[in-house]
């Protein structure tokens, strides 16, 4: 990570990269973390959990990724109904399990 990657982030979470930092080194890659895991799974899980949201790849740029063919219906192509709107860029985990787990509410209805 360069500085570039983090002027996005809030003073809170710096302080949680830096500890993240300090256990996978940056450049480490997950590839070399999580030895026997298919590389285009670590790939792709790279490019989506980049915090500089420049270069981090969309929802739907990933799942147009090839590892996901096997699971995708050719014939449909599946669209969210309405946009997902959030307060900020950012959100914690917590409101993120809160917002999927309304979002599935929503789907039973």
């Amino acid at each position: 990570m360069n500085n570039e990657d983090f002027e996005f982030l809030t003073k809170k979470q710096k302080s949680y990269v830096s500890k993240l930092l300090k256990v996978f080194p940056s450049g480490s890659g997950l590839r070399n973390q999580f030895l026997g895991v298919n590389p285009s799974v670590c790939k792709l899980l790279e490019q989506m959990l980049q915090f500089n949201p420049n270069k981090r790849i969309t929802a739907e740029e990933a799942l147009k990724n090839p590892i996901f063919d096997e699971f995708r219906n050719k014939t449909e192509n599946l669209v969210a109904e309405h946009e997902i709107k959030t307060k900020n860029r950012y959100i914690d985990h917590i409101e993120a399990i809160e917002y999927l787990l309304n979002e599935i509410k929503l789907i039973k209805k």
